[in-house]
């Protein structure tokens, strides 16, 4: 089985950046001499793998795989570095059998290459002899190929990458491990008292996304700074949805896209609405094209108005219209069922019960990854637009259950877990999740306690 690991799109805008050299998924193209048939491809956020059949004339056909990394911009390096360095594992481990060289292109070959190949030469080192030279590695690639690490900025790049897998790669083990794992970082350290987990969590804020008062100039702005409830937790540019604006309404609401494992955008994180906002959530709605959403503040003792909760009433709804109203019972969540005019579209509403006080956390995930599992099977995930979520700031309880969402869908696709490296991708999105350590941790105890409790489905999947 041969390799290929591109790293640029086909193109940009009108610039031919690479030419697409395979066929359609199920369909053959003739190159020569050469077949190649798409025979598989499963696309995920910020990559895609394909798997070909190649024939030549009276020979024995072969497979080859594309790794195809999705995410790296015209201008400039992935803002989403955790998301570069889970391709480069995600390559490592499905290519460690191969019987050839790995082919690695860009457009010119340099500079992502560059950096690419970098990347993994220094992973390596550091594996095998615990330090690394980034200088030296440069250095000598470029006696092998000029320029390659082409620019500074690709060259910061390869710290922060380094960086980040160093921090979450001791915790990156599969499911069979994963109990081992966590023990070992519950270990408290004798000399300051603290754990493995609790440095973890320090270095990861380290590295964490900042945005700068720039980066939410439209948050700020006069006529929509009364739209976020709390001033604290914003919608950045780079992230935010856009309404569609007309009269005095303006394009904003404090809402912002996520990646799940599979989808660049499979979350809408928002407040809860107020009484001012309530059209917009709608608006939102359906201009994203979602059928699910998760209110995390359960009515009876919430801090949102009656006024702004979104009910079961016409008048609270000024575009859908109620088709029916069921309430299922299911541990401590119950959803209600609307059908949206001209769209044909049912949206679900699920209400959840099992978190409603002030505590950082709720005392089970079992009620989360319960209420995931309703929505996956009463919609398949890759036909589901993305999921709202929503709580009192946007952030607190609705971005906990985003990460835990995020790691539940690499864990049954991949059969392994990476906590830190899923919070660091969403954090990109919504740098205020995660926000405490009892947070962190109870993420890595939600896990312990999913598999526990659905080993046999896992396994199953």
């Amino acid at each position: 089985m041969t390799y290929t690991d591109p790293l640029t799109f086909t193109s940009y805008f009108i610039q031919v950046k690479c030419l697409k050299y395979w066929p359609n998924l199920g369909k053959k193209k003739i190159f020569g001499n050469i077949t190649v048939k798409l025979h598989k491809e499963d696309v995920f956020a910020h990559f895609t793998v394909r798997e070909f059949r190649i024939c030549k004339e009276n020979c024995v056909s072969r497979t080859v795989k594309q790794y195809h990394y999705t995410s790296w911009p015209d201008k400039g390096v992935p803002s989403d570095i955790a998301s570069l360095v889970e391709f480069r594992n995600k390559v490592n481990k499905s290519s460690s059998k191969r019987s050839g060289p790995m082919i690695v292109h860009c457009s010119a070959g340099i500079g992502r290459t560059g950096t690419y190949l970098a990347l993994d030469y220094l992973i390596q080192q550091a594996q095998a002899e615990n330090s690394v030279d980034i200088f030296s590695c440069v250095s000598q690639m470029r006696q092998e190929r000029v320029n390659m690490v082409q620019t500074v900025i690709q060259y910061i790049l390869l710290h922060d990458a380094l960086t980040v897998w160093y921090i979450a790669d001791d915790t990156t083990t599969s499911i069979t491990n994963y109990p081992q794992i966590y023990n070992q970082l519950l270990q408290q350290d004798k000399h300051n008292n603290t754990s493995q987990l609790q440095h973890k969590y320090q270095l990861m804020n380290e590295i964490s996304c900042k945005i700068d008062k720039d980066g939410y100039s439209e948050a700020l702005k006069p006529e929509n700074v009364n739209k976020n409830r709390d001033q604290r937790v914003l919608a950045a540019n780079s992230k935010r949805l856009y309404l569609s604006s007309s009269g005095d309404s303006t394009d904003y609401i404090n809402a912002v896209y996520m990646p799940s494992y599979k989808k660049k955008k499979g979350y809408v994180l928002t407040q809860s609405p107020m009484s001012t906002t309530v059209n917009d959530l709608w608006k939102m709605i359906m201009s994203c094209e979602s059928t699910v959403i998760i209110d995390m503040e359960p009515r009876a003792k919430s801090k949102v108005s009656k006024s702004s909760q979104i009910r079961i009433k016409r008048k609270y709804h000024p575009g859908p219209d109620l088709l029916d109203s069921c309430h299922h019972f299911l541990l401590s969540f119950s959803h209600n069922r609307f059908h949206l005019e001209d769209v044909k579209r049912i949206v679900k509403i699920y209400q959840c019960r099992y978190w409603d006080t002030d505590t950082k956390h709720p005392d089970s995930s079992i009620p989360i990854f319960t209420l995931l599992d309703e929505i996956y099977q009463w919609s398949n995930i890759d036909n589901l637009g993305p999921l709202v979520v929503h709580c009192l700031n946007g952030a607190n309880k609705s971005g906990l259950l985003c990460v835990l969402a995020a790691i539940l869908e690499r864990l049954t696709i991949e059969q392994d877990v990476n906590i830190i490296q899923t919070i660091l991708q969403l954090r990109i999105s919504r740098p205020e999740i995660i926000n405490s350590f009892e947070q962190f941790q109870f993420c890595f105890e939600a896990i312990a306690e999913y598999l526990d409790n659905f080993s046999n489905y896992v396994n199953s999947r």
